[in-house]
């Protein structure tokens, strides 16, 4: 369930790149189209993470980044050296490079969903193809772990795992 809708994710943003170039010269660039994206990818991590969770502590029920970090950080803490590579497009990510550092400091997409949640009228710049680029980078990432021991089909068009092997 959790893989197919990083599929449907993908798939969306696979379109978009018809109409963006996807390079780091345009990491800035923002659209209603990239905010969509951004809500739900966020949202979605927020859901494997409960998952995760689950999976790991089964007696805990987090429901913030910080408490979902603490728990996972026992169990996936090189999350912080995977890498995502979008060969199509020659652009490498780590979405969660900064995982083991301060445990209330969440990735820059997940506080740029937030911010574009909240105060949209002001901080729409937030809904910016880098932040997308991750977020929908980083929910591969923890699909990939919840999924660590099951096969997940079909494979990814877009993304592809550059230091670990999808299961």
């Amino acid at each position: 369930m959790h893989w197919n809708y990083f599929l449907s994710l993908e798939a969306d943003l696979g379109h978009l790149s018809r109409y963006i170039e996807f390079n780091a010269h345009n990491f800035n660039t923002y659209s209603l189209q990239l905010a969509r994206l951004l809500m739900a990818a966020v949202q979605e991590v927020d859901v494997v993470f409960k998952e995760l969770c689950k999976v790991y502590m089964p007696s805990a029920t987090p429901k913030s980044y910080p408490e979902y970090k603490e728990i996972l950080l026992g169990y996936s803490e090189n999350i912080s050296n995977m890498r995502v590579w979008m060969p199509r497009h020659g652009l490498e990510l780590r979405p969660w490079e900064y995982w083991g550092e301060e445990i209330n400091v969440p990735p820059l997409w997940w506080t740029a969903n937030n911010k574009v949640k909240h105060d949209r009228a002001t901080r729409f710049d937030h809904a910016n193809l880098k932040n997308v680029l991750n977020a929908i980078a980083g929910l591969m990432v923890v699909n990939i772990l919840l999924y660590r021991n099951d096969t997940v089909h079909p494979i990814p068009t877009l993304f592809s795992p550059r230091n670990y092997p999808l299961p």
